[in-house]
């Protein structure tokens, strides 16, 4: 008997351990949620809290839109648990799925001093999706991000002298599924910064807003830029090419 107890203790364990892990606290205020597992945590997601409404809130202002739509942060207590809970490489630092944003422990991020650029990226996301109903190009939600998170100063461009090749927007959505590496992922993310530069430089605040709204009412953005730009996408690209070979060594 004593066996048998000591046997179904082990096949229980998991379940126990499971259920434990499952329990989750949050915060929250307005539309934003940020929910975490470890009690003592409530100042640290506070202090997220107030981050992802500052930067929620210029964003909406910079946009001109009514940000409402409901978001969870997911506070990570180890990159373990965040590569579980996500799927991604240790080296990523936070990323969007669905109506949460997921983070990595906030001790690393502070270390690294891109807490706050973070979670300024993964808002843009947010705000991408939401505008577009899911149906913006990689390519251009992660250029938005980038280039409205400030992280460039937290990319090296020595890593980056690989000429201006494959900066089309088709390769760039290639370069995006496809990287493999911390090295690879923050050369493209450089890149990207130029791009969110040249479309926020050649275009208002307003008029990519009106662009995202185009491509959620499934319109193509080839059409949306016609609409919109008066000029074809392929237009587009080439004056992006052009911006590109000047600024990007």
């Amino acid at each position: 008997m004593k066996r048998l107890l000591i046997l179904l203790h082990a096949a229980l364990l998991p379940y126990r351990v499971e259920a434990q892990a499952a329990k989750t606290y949050q915060i929250a205020e307005n539309h934003l949620t940020v929910r975490f597992t470890e009690q003592n945590a409530a100042p640290q997601a506070r202090e997220v809290l107030e981050i992802a409404a500052q930067a929620q809130q210029q964003l909406a202002e910079k946009y001109q839109i009514d940000w409402a739509t409901p978001i969870a942060i997911r506070l990570s207590t180890t990159t373990y648990e965040f590569c579980q809970l996500t799927g991604q490489p240790w080296w990523q630092a936070a990323i969007s799925q669905q109506r949460v944003i997921y983070l990595q422990p906030l001790r690393l991020l502070r270390d690294r001093g891109i807490l706050e650029t973070t979670l300024r990226h993964e808002l843009v996301h947010q705000l991408v999706e939401a505008q577009s109903k899911g149906s913006a190009p990689r390519w251009l939600n992660e250029a938005l991000a980038i280039y409205n998170s400030g992280e460039i100063a937290q990319l090296k461009p020595a890593r980056h002298k690989a000429g201006n090749a494959e900066l089309e927007w088709s390769q760039l959505e290639k370069r995006l599924e496809s990287k493999a590496s911390k090295a690879e992922a923050e050369r493209v993310y450089f890149q990207l910064y130029y791009l969110g530069q040249f479309l926020e430089t050649a275009f208002t605040p307003a008029q990519m807003m009106a662009l995202l709204l185009q491509l959620a009412e499934k319109k193509s953005f080839d059409l949306a830029c016609k609409i919109l730009f008066h000029e074809s996408a392929a237009t587009l690209e080439k004056r992006w090419l052009l911006y590109a070979s000047e600024k990007i060594n």
